[in-house]
């Protein structure tokens, strides 16, 4: 669980910093890019995870804490070309009397995606619960496992490719705002 919050601490002041001298140099990508970016670290952790999980588990059904370094690296990248974006970008587009109506819906939407987290979390599990788990050999564990976060890789891919076709549309939409 260390991994997010020491990326999210070491990996903010790069972000930042990085954001500004792209700006001033003027190749600051949009607000819209910004989210593509994020969205596409996603699938790149999805796919990370399953290369690991397919070529280089143990025999025990252990994937090397590697893996979950990088997945958690990849996510942690995409977080910051989407969270602090999306914060700013909702302050700066909401109509003022509705900025908090907005943020809440901001926040809302990051709710509805840990729901969704969880929801995906539990297609990992065994039919039947913990009893059914518990038998399951360690290679159909992690043949449970490469499937969903296989699955996930392409779902978010397509989000990804269908969101780098709609940036210009979004962009306009965004007045330059940045």
């Amino acid at each position: 669980q260390q991994f997010n919050a020491l990326f999210i601490i070491g990996l903010a002041p790069l972000f930042a910093a990085m954001w500004i001298k792209l700006g001033k140099t003027g190749k600051d990508p949009s607000i819209p890019m910004k989210f593509t970016l994020g969205l596409f670290q996603l699938a790149l952790g999805c796919l990370f995870l399953v290369i690991g999980a397919q070529f280089f588990t143990a025999a025990d059904g252990k994937t090397p804490l590697a893996f979950m370094a990088g997945l958690y690296l990849l996510l942690t990248m995409g977080e910051l070309c989407l969270s602090p974006v999306g914060l700013s970008m909702v302050t700066k587009l909401a109509p003022q009397r509705m900025t908090g109506m907005v943020m809440g819906l901001w926040f809302l939407s990051i709710a509805a995606a840990n729901f969704l987290a969880g929801q995906i979390g539990a297609l990992t599990g065994a039919e039947g619960g913990a009893e059914a788990a518990a038998t399951m050999s360690p290679t159909e564990k992690i043949g449970t496992y490469t499937d969903i976060y296989m699955m996930s890789f392409w779902v978010v891919l397509g989000a990804t490719l269908f969101l780098l076709c709609l940036v210009p549309l979004l962009k306009k939409w965004t007045h330059g705002v940045r």
